[in-house]
């Protein structure tokens, strides 16, 4: 009888430590640590921006609890190429140093969700789409002239520009009013003479067709015009819709010729 008694008290000795071990296990929350290593490795394997395009100096910005177990993590990042995801063989893209942000959404464990910069959904590699209306400004890079080691160069200079009808044109005609004063005093200048103005830009098929007003053409010297067309080439070819870029001045297309 006694032995009954002490295997009976063993049992619900037992069950109760089980029902304790696994209260203990439920217990065990998903924390933000958690969240934020997750989306930090899922980060420098997965996300095409910044593995495909030169992605460095990865920093942890924030992580917000959305509901319970669930997680938006934010980073910050540079890649040494403008542009978002995968790189195509035939792209031509600009070697531009660009910030971005990533929020990445951690659920439990698992990423469902990663947006760089608002507008590309790095999961599905697509852009986001949203309304050009709700869009006044861009990060772009400007090409302008360097001079280094004795040499001149066009290089990117990264500015947020104000959006007028649509992100190419707007840095086309930001890259025509020339250099901030800030950019002069860092060594920078432009080839591109005053008072010249975008007549039209069209982008068909890859194709950019850029139309200027005669005070592009300086008259002479071939090493002026390439810079030229390099300034304006640079510029359009960092956008993904571009692909190969004309020139025409007052709609003729020999007319900026070195």
């Amino acid at each position: 009888m006694n032995n009954k008694i002490l295997i009976g008290v063993l049992i619900i000795i037992l069950v109760l430590l089980g029902i304790y071990f696994l209260a203990e296990i439920e217990d065990e929350e998903f924390t933000a640590e958690d969240a934020q290593r997750i989306a930090e490795e899922w980060i420098v394997e997965n996300a095409a921006t910044y593995t495909e395009r030169g992605g460095r100096d990865l920093e942890y910005g924030d992580a917000e609890e959305v509901e319970e177990g669930v997680y938006d993590v934010y980073f910050s990042f540079m890649s040494a190429f403008a542009g978002f995801g995968e790189v195509d063989e035939e792209e031509a893209y600009a070697q531009v140093e660009t910030p971005h942000d990533i929020r990445v959404r951690v659920d439990s464990g698992e990423v469902t969700e990663a947006v760089t910069d608002e507008i590309f959904d790095e999961i599905s590699g697509e852009m986001i789409e949203e309304d050009d209306e709700d869009l006044t400004s861009a990060t772009v890079g400007l090409f302008f002239v360097e001079v280094v080691d004795d040499l001149e160069q066009v290089t990117a200079v990264e500015r947020d520009i104000e959006l007028i009808n649509g992100v190419e044109e707007s840095a086309l005609v930001s890259l025509l009013v020339g250099v901030t004063d800030e950019e002069e005093g860092a060594g920078y200048s432009s080839a591109i003479p005053e008072g010249t103005e975008l007549l039209s830009l069209d982008i068909d098929e890859g194709l950019a067709t850029a139309d200027f007003s005669s005070e592009i053409d300086p008259g002479g010297g071939s090493a002026w015009i390439m810079t030229i067309q390099e300034q304006v080439e640079r510029t359009l070819l960092q956008f993904e819709e571009v692909e190969e870029v004309l020139i025409l001045v007052e709609g003729q297309e020999d007319r900026l010729q070195p």
